[in-house]
């Protein structure tokens, strides 16, 4: 996604956010996909820091609230958001979403929780980054090229419709991209140089939104917010 442009999260967030959270809690354990395709698994370590849990749980109520207050609160001072330019934070964060569709940012900040993250010890200062997607994403592929699956047995079908005949179904596998088809379907390659479609709510690029926390004077603090690279 180019730097600065918004992509509204799917529809489907919340069946999404159901279905990950089940593979979270299950330990992901996807029946292992066939060799031609990588996995990502999810992997949420926000269990790490019960203070960090207590924050995402608040930012996802706001979400549903829409409420900037409790958001704002957890905005750093020095928040990055956008690749175009723009005076660093919360100030510059609002007046950025403000552009923007009204839902855009609760949709896209709640997909992002949604989708786990990896904890790190970042030079002294404990940091939480979301989605898993993002964080655990494999150096050794381009993150423009590909997308992972998000789910088990995700059906893909031979036309962007969902009566189409289904070619196969995939485990949270890393497949090439190609394009997306009317927003709601992606377009992907699959290993036997087939072409096929995907959902788009079961399929995310690794340089979607993103976010980074951090804890700092026993606070945690979202130090960004963005898309692109």
């Amino acid at each position: 996604m180019p730097p600065g442009s918004i992509r509204r999260a799917p529809a489907g967030v919340a069946l999404l956010t159901l279905a990950v959270a089940l593979a979270l809690a299950a330990g992901a354990t996807a029946s292992q996909a066939p060799s031609a395709y990588r996995q990502l698994l999810p992997v949420d370590e926000a269990t790490k820091d019960p203070s960090l849990l207590t924050t995402r749980s608040r930012l996802i109520q706001a979400c549903v609230r829409r409420d900037r207050a409790v958001l704002r609160a957890v905005l750093a001072p020095d928040l990055f958001y956008s690749f175009g330019g723009g005076r660093p934070g919360p100030d510059g964060f609002f007046r950025y979403w403000d552009r923007q569709p009204p839902q855009a940012l609760w949709e896209a900040l709640a997909a992002v929780l949604a989708l786990g993250g990896t904890y790190r010890i970042v030079d002294g200062t404990p940091t939480f980054t979301a989605p898993y997607v993002f964080a655990t994403w494999p150096e050794t592929l381009d993150p423009f090229d590909h997308v992972a699956i998000l789910g088990e047995n995700v059906a893909v079908r031979a036309r962007p419709d969902l009566r189409a005949p289904v070619l196969t179904r995939l485990s949270f596998a890393i497949v090439p991209t190609l394009a997306r088809d009317r927003a709601r379907w992606v377009r992907v390659r699959l290993a036997d140089g087939g072409v096929g479609y995907v959902a788009a709510e079961f399929a995310r690029s690794p340089i979607d939104f993103r976010a980074v926390f951090q804890k700092r004077g026993g606070s945690w603090r979202m130090t960004a917010f963005v898309a692109g690279d």
